[in-house]
């Protein structure tokens, strides 16, 4: 008897949300908003992979290099920029850091292409 009660007062005061309203009722999960942030994800994680590979090559290091997980990546339409740092070793137990920045074009399927790339040390 209690349990009646306490699920008929949650379902007058709303407490339960969307679970005590009929199927007809519930607003649908935008599925489209949700497919389009996870291809974001996936085309920010394609910018940086193709940002990292130059700069090791630039760095003559590509095997050697450590990425650190600072970089981060932000698209502007057809263009992709990417920020990040990676450690190179030096040779005698030490390591170097260096910061690098990517402009990338959009090659296609989230795919990119590097345009411009900057290497400094820190």
């Amino acid at each position: 008897m209690l349990i009646v009660i306490l699920g008929s007062l949650a379902h007058d005061t709303g407490v339960l949300g969307h679970f005590g309203k009929s199927v007809e009722q519930r607003p649908e999960v935008n599925q489209t908003d949700a497919d389009a942030n996870a291809e974001l994800k996936e085309s920010e994680s394609w910018a940086k992979a193709a940002c990292q590979a130059a700069a090791g090559e630039q760095l003559k290091a590509a095997l050697t290099a450590s990425f650190l997980y600072d970089d981060f990546a932000w698209i502007d339409g057809k263009n992709a920029h990417v920020m990040g740092s990676v450690d190179i070793p030096n040779g005698i137990w030490t390591k170097l850091r260096y910061r690098y920045a990517c402009e990338l074009a959009a090659r296609g399927q989230g795919r990119w292409n590097v345009t411009k790339i900057v290497v400094e040390s820190r």
